[in-house]
Formats: C-alpha cells, sequence, structure tokens
C-alpha cells in the first residue's frame, strides 16, 4: 500500500470516533486533513526526512533500520512542536508513532537509543 493510501486510511480510521474530519487533499507526497480545529500535513516518505515546519505534521515513513538510525542521529531536528513522526509496515498492518519534543521532555538523554530501538521493535523492519 502507498503510504500516503496509509494516511489517509490511518486518519479516517482515527477520524471515527472523534468525527472532526472535514475534508483531505493529497498534493504530491503530501496529505493534508482539515479538521474542525486544525489543519494538520501528512508528509509521506518511504525514507525518514526532518520537515522544516511550525504547522501540525506527522511524517510517515517505512519502519526500517536506516529511518529508525536516522532518527537517532538527527534526534534535536525533531524536537520542533507538533510535529509527530509515524513509522509503519502496511504489509503487517503495523506502525508505531513518536511525538520527539514530548518523549524528549518525559525521557532522560541517556535512554534515548534505547528507548527508540525498543518501540521499533515492537514492528516488523520492512
Amino acid at each position: 500500500m502507498e503510504l500516503t493510501n496509509w494516511a489517509v486510511e490511518y486518519v479516517k480510521a482515527r477520524n471515527a470516533v472523534s468525527r472532526t474530519l472535514k475534508e483531505h487533499s493529497v498534493s504530491g507526497d503530501v496529505v493534508t486533513f482539515v479538521h474542525k480545529h486544525k489543519v494538520h500535513h501528512f508528509l509521506c516518505s518511504e525514507t525518514l526526512i526532518v520537515p522544516q515546519t511550525t504547522d501540525h505534521y506527522t511524517v510517515v515513513c517505512l519502519n526500517s533500520e536506516e529511518n529508525v538510525n536516522f532518527l537517532i542521529a538527527h534526534w534535536d531536528d525533531f524536537l520542533q512542536p507538533n510535529l509527530s513522526v509515524i513509522f509503519t509496515n502496511p504489509a503487517a498492518h503495523a506502525h508505531w508513532q513518536i511525538t520527539p519534543r514530548v518523549h524528549a521532555m518525559v525521557a532522560d538523554e541517556e535512554s534515548l537509543e534505547t528507548g527508540v530501538r525498543t518501540l521499533a521493535s515492537d514492528v516488523p523492519f520492512v
């Protein structure tokens, strides 16, 4: 399943309870969801990249060892407000999510790599 389609289905499923989603649009690798109270962008890329944004943003990437290593190596770049990352394995119908800024507030820096790798290990690598 293409990551943009995965993101659309993911948000629609989550919206089944909250019912705040008004509409969505796809432009290249970015899916924009307009909710009643906010606009949320999902950047879908097989390889993890760091977006520079002030909006609500979620990066959706494959759960690969390379992407997990990239997150750890560029951790400080991901400490942006309203930024989350979803690592997914669409074939296994599994994913995990992290909000780096929140994670950094509750976890100590010494256990960062261990914690991220533990989260990643719950989903098979692609």
